[in-house]
């Protein structure tokens, strides 16, 4: 799910949008003159309703890896414990659907095709 302000004539419009991160596909898309979350929910709703709920969830992952494990007493904790994870997910988590590599084995593996998903 991405969110972008679209320049018009006369001011802005945003878009928002679900992409397939393994395919770069948009699956589902919204404009709307404000930034708030019902245009981002309807159109989370609409991929869900035409192509299923995702296999695989990072925010699962962290919160059932991570912040279900840990009580943060405060927000650096937090900042601090969960950068610690992403490290940790990205360089040496493996994954079964990236043929037991990292994210960063395979997003690495060929530089050039990397900097053209970004």
């Amino acid at each position: 799910m991405d969110i972008t302000d679209t320049p018009m004539a006369k001011g802005f419009v945003y878009l928002a949008a679900v992409i397939d991160w393994a395919t770069r596909r948009v699956l589902a898309q919204r404009v709307s003159i404000t930034m708030a979350a019902d245009c981002c929910i309807a159109a989370v709703e609409e991929a869900i309703a035409h192509y299923g709920a995702p296999d695989i969830r990072l925010w699962r992952t962290i919160k059932y890896a991570e912040v279900c494990l840990n009580a943060y007493e405060r927000v650096s904790h937090a900042r601090a414990s969960l950068a610690r994870f992403i490290v940790f997910y990205n360089t040496c988590r493996a994954h079964s659907a990236l043929d037991a590599k990292t994210p960063d084995e395979v997003y690495f593996a060929n530089p050039a095709d990397a900097r053209k998903a970004a």
